[in-house]
């Protein structure tokens, strides 16, 4: 498995994050707002392991675990909360909605362009 540096993929990823690939349509006080579930996606084609799923407040959080780790680089869009991952579901990203495909496909194009 290739090492994952989480910095440079949070900078990587800011580079290429837009309201065009947020789940919103917007975006917050912070370039991950609504971004996860995309962001998941793109990172488990790169390392593999799995997508998950919890709930924080009424919002569904993505989030990837990889060899045990967990990695999450959008965490940062709930501001200071205090993420408890232990109740967390895999995701199966096949049953992502529509428009969550399409999303994907416009990040994953611009970070492969970048």
């Amino acid at each position: 498995m290739k090492s994952i540096d989480v910095n440079f993929l949070r900078k990587k990823f800011e580079s290429v994050w837009g309201i065009d690939t947020s789940y919103y349509g917007t975006t917050g006080k912070v370039p991950s707002y609504g971004q996860c579930a995309v962001t998941t996606m793109i990172i488990q084609d790169m390392f593999g392991g799995d997508i998950y799923k919890i709930k924080i407040g009424k919002d569904s959080h993505y989030f990837n675990k990889i060899n045990g780790k967990v990695v999450d680089i959008t965490a940062d869009q709930f501001g200071d909360i205090q993420i408890d991952y232990s109740g967390a579901v895999i995701a199966d990203r096949t049953k992502f909605a529509p428009e969550t495909i399409d999303r994907y496909y416009i990040l994953r194009f611009r970070l492969e362009n970048k």
